[in-house]
């Protein structure tokens, strides 16, 4: 038997979890199930709202126990590209003012939500399918971006550090601007074959930062070692 304080549906009698909201509840500033504060409505169905949250795009379903498992039946038959589309919203995260980037996909999420909950199952398919290209798209994009400012900043730390100490380096600093010449010549060859690197959005990490830095080192250690072997070959030769 229930507790009396666990609500239960008037219409077909099934029993709600104690965190159950009604659709009235589902308004903007409100928290929903979950304790997360509602941005904005998406879209208002007759019996379900869909709304967005700091955390992404949600459901809320029927207030009808009945019809929520109905509901939830259907969604569950994209709730698979659902969870793969959100994370990689997610990734696209990490950037300043990500939020006016992701609407576009955002409105996807929705729009294929409404349109499951409405029998529509292979329209809400394509939406995702199409958003998740894009998406994936996008986020190679963003870490193609962020490998590049990594190898830069490098390469700006190696000059930055070649001109802090131009009074002490001495008879060293021919060799110091050969290497701040072979990083600089590193970062830009890379930013010449970014579009080369594929980036795949669960494939990047920090190992990737880690990666470019050691590129752009190589290539100033290069630079050095190169002008020391032609002053080498110039010594061997007078």
């Amino acid at each position: 038997m229930p507790e009396r304080d666990t609500p239960t549906c008037p219409i077909c009698g099934g029993v709600f979890g104690r965190d159950w909201k009604s659709l009235s509840e589902i308004k903007p500033r409100a928290i929903d199930k979950l304790g997360k504060r509602i941005r904005d409505i998406l879209w208002a169905g007759e019996a379900y709202v869909v709304y967005r949250t700091s955390s992404g795009v949600f459901v809320h379903f029927s207030d009808c126990r009945r019809e929520e498992r109905a509901q939830r039946h259907l969604y569950d038959l994209i709730c698979v590209r659902l969870c793969q589309l959100r994370f990689l919203v997610n990734e696209m995260a990490a950037w300043p003012l990500w939020r006016l980037r992701s609407g576009f996909f955002d409105h996807a999420i929705a729009q294929s939500i409404v349109l499951t909950l409405q029998g529509r199952c292979e329209d809400a398919t394509e939406i995702l399918d199409i958003s998740m290209e894009m998406a994936a798209a996008r986020v190679k994009d963003d870490n193609r971006a962020r490998y590049l400012w990594a190898c830069i900043l490098v390469a700006t730390a190696i000059i930055s550090f070649w001109v802090l100490g131009l009074k002490h380096w001495g008879p060293a600093e021919p060799y110091m601007l050969a290497a701040t010449a072979g990083a600089w010549g590193a970062a830009f060859s890379i930013a010449g074959r970014i579009r080369d690197f594929e980036f795949a959005p669960c494939r990047y990490g920090p190992a990737n930062y880690l990666m470019g830095a050691l590129r752009v080192l190589g290539g100033a250690a290069a630079g050095a070692v190169l002008l020391l072997l032609l002053s080498s070959d110039q010594g061997a030769c007078t």
